[in-house]
């Protein structure tokens, strides 16, 4: 059964970008992350998972974060207050910038996902289940965008699967729901690219995070045509019975796997995972407060 993520539930009001370091005055490359590195934002402060796999403060804004996004240490938040950009410096503060998107359809921004490479940011606009929506693709430190008109229902957000692709649980004229994949230079449209509802990627695009609605297990694998690579070995990752996989978050390495899991009473927690020559393995579980949408990413 198609389900909107919590997500899409709660619209934000602003979008934050990234830029790369040298934008900041006086920044230099990113610094290495100090934690575990997995950014955790429900809406509150920025937290950030620590060497031993607990939560903790991250020198984010100082204004609620609802939605972050990040790539090889810069981060991109979305607050209620406005647009942000960071670049982090070597051993510094962070120092966080407004960045401006011409031609973007407003600035009521909070599903956002930044290229592999952190060079180009994928947002997109428009009522859930509604008719279209507008995909934006913004260029990182360019200060250009441009915007497609998809001619689906937003049903979920945007990630990127390779350095020109982005993948969207949309849903199709027919009504059924899958995951599509939008070329990030055409805006072209290929239906059912992905199974699933949500998907994350590595940095090169060749392993696959997917979740199975049937089941609610999570799918760990290499990519193939139209998915999993079926030849190869598929991870099956079961949760609580109950729950539902409502977001994903691979390293950019393979190497760790975040779950956002959420019961059918709408209560969530974070699952960690390591990716280990046996195969992958549980780390622990995080309980979150509330049960508003939570967004993950690492920050290497």
């Amino acid at each position: 059964m198609s389900r909107i993520p919590p997500m899409l539930l709660s619209r934000a009001t602003a979008v934050a970008a990234i830029v790369s370091a040298t934008i900041a005055a006086g920044c230099g490359g990113p610094a290495p992350p100090a934690s575990d590195g997995l950014l955790v934002a429900t809406g509150g402060p920025l937290q950030v998972t620590d060497g031993s796999g607990d939560l903790a403060a991250f020198d984010g804004p100082e204004d609620p974060v609802v939605a972050v996004t990040a790539s090889g240490g810069h981060v991109v938040a979305a607050t209620a207050a406005g647009p942000l950009v960071t670049s982090s410096g070597a051993g510094g503060k962070r120092t966080w910038l407004v960045l401006d998107i011409p031609g973007a359809p407003g600035p009521d921004f909070s599903l956002m996902a930044i290229s592999p490479i952190g060079k180009r940011l994928a947002l997109v606009v428009g009522e859930p289940q509604g008719a279209s929506f507008d995909l934006v693709i913004a260029d990182i430190g360019v200060g250009t965008s441009r915007s497609f008109a998809i001619e689906r229902g937003l049903n979920g957000a945007p990630t990127w699967i390779g350095p020109g692709t982005i993948a969207i649980d949309v849903i199709k004229p027919a009504g059924a729901s899958a995951i599509a994949a939008i070329d990030a230079g055409s805006g072209v449209v290929t239906d059912d690219a992905l199974p699933g509802r949500v998907v994350s990627a590595t940095l090169d695009g060749t392993l696959l995070a997917l979740d199975d609605p049937e089941t609610g297990e999570v799918l760990v694998g290499e990519a193939g045509v139209g998915g999993l690579d079926q030849a190869a070995r598929i991870a099956h990752l079961a949760g609580p019975p109950g729950s539902a996989v409502d977001g994903l978050a691979l390293s950019p390495d393979g190497g760790r796997l975040a779950v956002v899991r959420r019961t059918d009473a709408g209560l969530a927690s974070i699952e960690t995972y390591r990716r280990l020559e046996q195969g992958w393995t549980g780390v622990r579980t995080l309980n979150v407060a509330g049960d508003g949408p939570v967004s993950l990413a690492w920050l290497q």
